[in-house]
This record gives C-alpha cells, sequence and structure tokens, in this order.
C-alpha cells in the first residue's frame, strides 16, 4: 500500500530517518480503507447509462437537468453507474442505480461555495436509482447541446471513459487524521528530525514521505483517502469533519483530446457524513477543489 521511494539522493542521515519511518509504519496498525481505482481514457462510442467523467447525462426528464441559485442550468462532471462497479466493493451498500454531480458554470469556482464548502447552492450530488428513461440518447444530447454554457468555466472537455479496480490504500498525510497519526510515528523513531509541524522543514525529506502515502498521479478514485493540492479544509474548520467519507475524487487529466483541469491542474472531491453514505443520501455534502 505504501509508494516507497528511491531516497538515494538524500543525505544519508536521512535515508535512513526515511527507511525507520517506513519500516515502523509498516509494523503499526495504521488505518486503512478499500477503495474503487478509476482508470480515464478518452470515451469513444459513448452511451447513455455508462460511468463517464463529462459527456451526455442520464435523465428521465428533461426537466431534471438541476438549475442553480440564478436559475441556470448546470452541467454534469461525473456520472457512476453502480452496477459497473467491481462485485467484492463495500464502499456502496448497493450496486444499482447511477450517481452523478453537476456543477454550475456561473463562473470559474465550479460550483464551489465561496462561504462554506458545504453550502452547495451551485452544485448538485444525486443518485438515480431507477434508471428506465423515455427519452434516447441523441435527444437528452441535442436538448444539452441547446442549453448555454461558458465553456471557460466548464473543467471537463470531452468525455472520459471509467475501468473501475479494487484497492487497499493506507490514511495519507493529506488527510487531516493522517496528519496527526503518522506524525507521531515519524518523532518517535526520528527524535533527532522531531518536527512540531509537518510541513515545518526538511523539504526534500518530507516530499519523499508525502510521496510515499500517495498513488501514482492522476488519482481518480472512489473511497479510500483524498489528495490536496493545498491542504485538508477539515483541518482548518472542525465543523467539516462530520464528513469523514470521501466518497469522489476526480484529478485533472488528458486523454487524446478528452481534457480535466481543475484551475492550474488542481484536484476535486467530495464528501459525506457516514450515516448518509449507508443510506445513500446525498443532499448533504462537502465540496472542494484546490490548485497550486
Amino acid at each position: 500500500m505504501l509508494n516507497i521511494q528511491d531516497v538515494s539522493y538524500l543525505m544519508e542521515e536521512e535515508q535512513e530517518a526515511y527507511q525507520r519511518f517506513v519500516e515502523e509504519v509498516q509494523k503499526r496498525d495504521v488505518p486503512s480503507r478499500q477503495y474503487i481505482g478509476m482508470r480515464l481514457s478518452e470515451m469513444h462510442g459513448e452511451t447513455l447509462l455508462a460511468s463517464k467523467i463529462g459527456g451526455v447525462p442520464f435523465l428521465e426528464s428533461l426537466d431534471d437537468v438541476p438549475r442553480d441559485v440564478k436559475g441556470n442550468p448546470m452541467i454534469m462532471i461525473a456520472q457512476i453507474n453502480m452496477s459497473e462497479l467491481p462485485e467484492d466493493q463495500t464502499l456502496f451498500p448497493v450496486n444499482q442505480g447511477l450517481l452523478q454531480f453537476w456543477i454550475s458554470t456561473e463562473n470559474n469556482m465550479y460550483g464551489l461555495s465561496l462561504s462554506q464548502l458545504n453550502d452547495n447552492p451551485n452544485s448538485r450530488f444525486v443518485y438515480i436509482e431507477d434508471t428506465e428513461t423515455p427519452l434516447s440518447f441523441d435527444e437528452i444530447r441535442g436538448y444539452m447541446q441547446s442549453l448555454s454554457y461558458d465553456e471557460f468555466s466548464v473543467p471537463v472537455q470531452g468525455v472520459f471513459s471509467v475501468e473501475y479496480h479494487l484497492g487497499e490504500q493506507m490514511i495519507t498525510l493529506h488527510d487531516y487524521r493522517g496528519v496527526e497519526i503518522l506524525l507521531k510515528i515519524w518523532n518517535e523513531v526520528n527524535p533527532d528530525f522531531y518536527l512540531e509541524n509537518i510541513y515545518d522543514d526538511y523539504d526534500d525529506l518530507m516530499e519523499a514521505v508525502y510521496q510515499t502515502f500517495s498513488g501514482e498521479h492522476p488519482i481518480n478514485q472512489l473511497g479510500g483517502y483524498p489528495t490536496f493540492i493545498q491542504e485538508d479544509p477539515r483541518l482548518v474548520d472542525e465543523e467539516l469533519q462530520v464528513y469523514e467519507d470521501l466518497v469522489l475524487q476526480i484529478d485533472s487529466n488528458r486523454q487524446g483530446n478528452a481534457e480535466i483541469a481543475w484551475g492550474d491542474v488542481g484536484t476535486a472531491n467530495w464528501f459525506l457524513k457516514r450515516e448518509d453514505l449507508r443510506a445513500m443520501l446525498f443532499d448533504d455534502y462537502l465540496y472542494n477543489w484546490d490548485c497550486s
């Protein structure tokens, strides 16, 4: 589960500190979670019910397109077909229906709330249990193309297909809970490199430590632990810590003519309260994206 780094470029004592830390983490009962990895590729031959990033959404009615606070139509960023998920997944209690995430294109904030990250008037996270519709793919596509959007305020251009795979992920230094757990272990085994704060010092060494707990970029996934370009917003706002479960993460990416760009090569995440995820309730969620 650890992405062990080549630290031969570091000073010898820093290499030894890194090795001690990694060995100790592997001995400890550090929290880990199942996640569903998402391999993205440019979609060819798009269908209505497929899992996708971007593209034509499933709609039961043309009136189902969400509207933002100004009454403008939103655009769908992601659609997850639950029946395509690995059979052994434990993140969701069901294996049918669709998850969709929509955002406003009114400005370049991609539907993000400027006041509170769980205040979502310009985005929607919805679960559709019944996937029967009288509308055809072409009817929905034509309707969506007739709507007015600001192209420069849409982070997805083109359409990505999704291939899923199961994995196990150890808590990361991006997650505010991981910082406390892993910093304590670091200081126990490396008193000569003691840190009050994970961001304090030893830039090259700590970059290697960070990468040890990160997967290969781009990191697109359902469940597991999040990645942030800046810092976990739940670290500085305790009211947001009730949103403990990562549901969806979409990273900036490019495949052929399809591209995802959250600002300057950023990452977007969606979180739920655990009890809401177990009940498949998606009205109350934390949405965040950040970039460098």
